[in-house]
């Protein structure tokens, strides 16, 4: 006994699409014949509930979900079943063909054609499994055949005609067939129909053919569609002209494929919507290319999108002498996570209109102008996200911000940018302009000259900002200025900063914005030149404070009262302090490794070597670029209420934090730090440690 369909419940569907055959009809006959001539059909019967053989006269219909019944009058779903080897016929309810079949025969009670050809995955799978290669050597596929290539992630393939055009082709077979690949799920490999990976002759078109053949591939999930095939280039090296990324496409890559601009103008990757037509581009996503421009004339972009382009991710992306690795406009939604870009002519990053939007885990080096410039020109720039970036040895900016309306920004690493000896001096490390409306939140930020960098304008410079908070700032190695606050900010909080500046001015400005540091006093480690209060040009505390030798009166203290600024030194040598008549804040400056908060003196201890505590330490700062390192407390010497702050001043490596007796947080021996510049703060209570 045979079976025509194994479970009653799966339902007909027509042969090169998922539509239902509806209303259709079937009919069942001998082998290699019409079964629709009734003198070709054989016997079809099902089994009732009493386990009894019922004869069904053909055809047999099907309803409205492509179900079989066992009647137009009887709806009842059924199983189909006959005796012996058959051929099939199913027709769609205007009489046309869906399916022939000329043979069929059971295998363990499921059916199959001569093991070679058969239904589709929603019939359940006949088709004959093959390598390519054994497709290849096989001498009697017949048009109509179906076959899953192994090799070719199981894609499933129809037998025909050399003759047929229009879709994608699997080809190099004898008796005049090649195979088509049927529509289902899976990834698709443009080396697969013959495009080039050995990058000496062009590959784009036959990479752009699959493009745009995946995206004709698509269903509609709940918001937005997505292809059924994601194209998965292979490895190798792949000459190329522009590539067109379109709406809902997944272009991707195993991580060892190489994109190779073949001309000097055009981009490597484009996705450009049509914004005059109002059409948008959803769910495309670029994943883990290294996009190669021409060193001799970097034009061109690594990868342009352009348009109303949302909810689309470019993931571990690496481009190299472009004008710009990445180019975006319009991109809402758009998440940008893991890559590189190095060597672009202008911008390494230029991004317009980037509303909740995400950079992450992205290194930019040594571009013509900024690391990453993200402004708001085309449509508003809300709510961005920069989160763990390293910009660095760029001409100008390491990151600037413009028009923004809010951004959050975390474990920024900008060092040895305004190289340009002309222009570097108009722009800081952190360049943010506002629009006057919002404000950031940025936090571990770090900016360092390095050996190759230039002075810049400040390590942070802050314009048209409202509501704005900075934590754990650094700014350090010989840019010009800690930070620089314009008058138009309205509210901006620095905790936690080491501002080690060697320029004019550790904080500059903010003649009428109101400044506020809180929460104690430790966290601000302000140490700089001499400080003449008389002078202006030699202020290293503040400048811009002065106006013909008086205070203007900065806002200092939670309430932005503005308090008389009184009580410096001599401004050479010594300890020169700051004291508020009335206000939350007292800030001393000392000349050497000691500074002075709050009538307190706090001793400062640096190096790049192992350090044993002294109970006069209050903030420790080692660098551990050249390996681990460690700093060892003294057992037993500390008071209650003692507090220590230890840094590590570098990104690799580990500094431990050895405690010989007690504990911290409960936990005895040793603590590590391994964060990029990396903080612990701790107070005794006599005899063990706890984190602030």
């Amino acid at each position: 006994m045979s079976e025509i369909v194994q479970n009653q419940y799966s339902s007909w569907q027509a042969e090169n699409s998922a539509k239902f055959i509806y209303n259709g009809f079937i009919y069942v006959g001998q082998v290699d014949t019409n079964p629709e001539i009734p003198a070709n059909q054989v016997r079809v019967y099902y089994i009732d509930e009493n386990e009894q053989e019922v004869d069904l006269a053909q055809p047999i219909r099907t309803n409205t979900s492509g179900f079989p019944v066992i009647s137009e009058t009887s709806q009842t779903v059924i199983q189909i079943r006959t005796d012996g080897d058959y051929s099939v016929k199913v027709l769609n309810k205007g009489k046309s063909k869906e399916w022939y079949i000329p043979k069929a025969s059971t295998l363990n009670g499921v059916i199959t054609i001569d093991n070679v050809s058969g239904l589709r995955d929603e019939l359940n799978d006949r088709a004959i499994y093959l390598t390519l290669a054994e497709a290849r050597a096989k001498t009697d596929l017949t048009v109509g055949q179906y076959v899953r290539i192994t090799d070719y992630d199981n894609g499933l393939y129809k037998v025909v005609s050399t003759s047929e055009t229009g879709n994608l082709y699997l080809t190099g077979f004898t008796g005049g067939v090649k195979l088509e690949l049927v529509p289902e799920y899976g990834y698709i490999d443009p080396v697969w129909y013959g495009a080039d990976k050995t990058g000496s002759t062009l590959a784009s078109g036959k990479i752009q053919e699959v493009l745009d053949w995946a995206e004709q591939q698509q269903i509609f999930g709940p918001t937005y569609k997505t292809t059924k095939y994601p194209v998965n280039l292979g490895s190798g090296e792949f000459l190329s002209n522009p590539l067109i990324v379109r709406d809902g496409v997944h272009f991707l890559t195993d991580g060892n494929s190489t994109i190779l601009k073949q001309n000097t103008t055009g981009d490597a990757i484009r996705a450009i919507a049509d914004v005059d037509n109002d059409e948008f581009y959803f769910n495309v996503v670029i994943d883990g290319f290294y996009l190669v421009g021409k060193s001799s004339d970097k034009q061109g972009y690594g990868i342009r999108g352009q348009g109303l382009i949302r909810q689309c991710k470019i993931k571990n992306i690496t481009t190299e002498n472009f004008k710009s690795g990445l180019f975006l406009e319009r991109c809402w939604t758009l998440t940008v996570t893991g890559g590189s870009t190095y060597f672009a002519d202008d911008v390494g990053i230029y991004w317009d209109g980037a509303t909740s939007a995400v950079l992450k885990d992205y290194r930019i080096d040594a571009c013509g102008t900024h690391g990453v410039y993200i402004r708001n020109n085309l449509i508003s720039t809300e709510t961005m996200e920069i989160t763990r970036v390293k910009s660095q040895f760029n001409q100008l900016s390491g990151i600037r911000l413009e028009g923004i309306r809010t951004a959050r920004m975390q474990s920024l690493f900008l060092e040895g940018n305004c190289k340009d000896s002309v222009n570097g001096i108009n722009w800081a490390y952190l360049h943010v302009i506002g629009n006057e409306d919002y404000g950031i939140k940025a936090t571990d930020i770090f900016c360092n000259k390095g050996s190759n960098g230039g002075v810049g304008r400040a390590g942070v410079y802050l314009d048209k900002l409202k509501n704005s908070t900075i934590d754990h700032l650094t700014v350090q190695g010989g840019i010009a200025n800690g930070i620089e606050i314009s008058s138009q900010n309205e509210s901006v909080e620095v905790t936690n900063a080491l501002l080690a500046v060697t320029g004019d001015k550790v904080i500059n400005d903010m003649t009428d914005g109101f400044f506020t540091l809180q929460e104690g006093f430790n966290p601000y480690e302000f140490y700089g030149r001499d400080f003449d209060p008389t002078n202006p040009a030699t202020a290293s505390l503040i400048a811009g404070a002065w106006n013909s030798g008086a205070p203007r009166g900065i806002g200092f203290g939670v309430d932005g009262t503005k308090p008389t600024i009184q009580g410096f030194g001599s401004g050479t040598g010594g300890d020169i302090a700051l004291n508020p008549e009335e206000g939350d804040v007292e800030i001393c400056l000392g000349t050497g490794n000691d500074v002075v908060i709050g009538g307190e003196r706090k001793a400062l201890r640096r190096s790049g070597s192992n350090l044993t505590g002294l109970t006069s330490d209050n903030i420790i700062g080692i660098n551990t670029d050249a390996g681990n390192r460690s700093y060892t407390l003294i057992a037993g010497q500390y008071k209650n209420g003692k507090i220590i702050t230890i840094k590590k001043e570098s990104a690799s490596n580990t500094l431990n934090v050895i405690l010989p007796t007690g504990s911290l947080d409960g936990v005895s021996g040793t603590t590590a730090i391994t964060d990029a510049y990396g903080k612990l703060k701790i107070y005794c209570d006599g005899t063990n440690w706890w984190s602030i």
